[in-house]
């Protein structure tokens, strides 16, 4: 968007939310950040927050400017690593989330196509400290795989994905 705008073309900017608020800074706003898509093409937003934060956060259109605005979990610790994508290739994506700090987790978050509710499923507990993540399909079987980097664990960790 920025080199946009150098060139001389337009870019639009719109409040889709006002992320984690009442606290002092850091502890406000939002963090990580990744886009995805839930049953019916309808597009979301997904956020760490506040900054570095506890809170998986879930933004979609609603009714007003702003985007409504979910906690769908509040217990990532130091939340560091977020990303979003179609992992059991159902055109839904998921969210794949965690944190640096104790208790270590990462965790993915689904929406079932006919749910408003996401399930959280627990990817590793205990073994790493998130703080990066990157999915692509590293082994060709048609679904994305993840990798988790550890700066306080001193580890990268490859999950496979087998489909199910």
């Amino acid at each position: 968007m920025f080199q946009l705008a150098t060139r001389g073309q337009s870019v639009a900017r719109t409040w889709l939310g006002v992320g984690k608020q009442g606290a002092e800074r850091p502890a406000i706003g939002s963090s990580e950040v990744g886009e995805g898509v839930i049953a019916g093409g309808r597009r979301y937003i997904a956020t760490i927050e506040p900054w570095h934060g506890n809170e998986v956060v879930v933004y979609t259109k609603g009714e007003s400017t702003l985007w409504d605005r979910t906690v769908i979990d509040d217990q990532i610790a130091n939340g560091h690593g977020l990303l979003v994508a179609d992992l059991n290739n159902d055109n839904i994506d998921e969210i794949i989330a965690g944190g640096r700090s104790q208790p270590y987790q990462l965790a993915i978050y689904h929406r079932p196509e006919n749910s408003s509710l996401w399930q959280r499923i627990g990817l590793d507990e205990g073994g790493i400290a998130v703080s990066g993540l990157a999915v692509n399909d590293l082994n060709g079987d048609g679904y994305l795989d993840i990798v988790a980097i550890g700066s306080g664990t001193g580890n990268v960790i490859y999950y496979e994905n087998i489909g199910r």
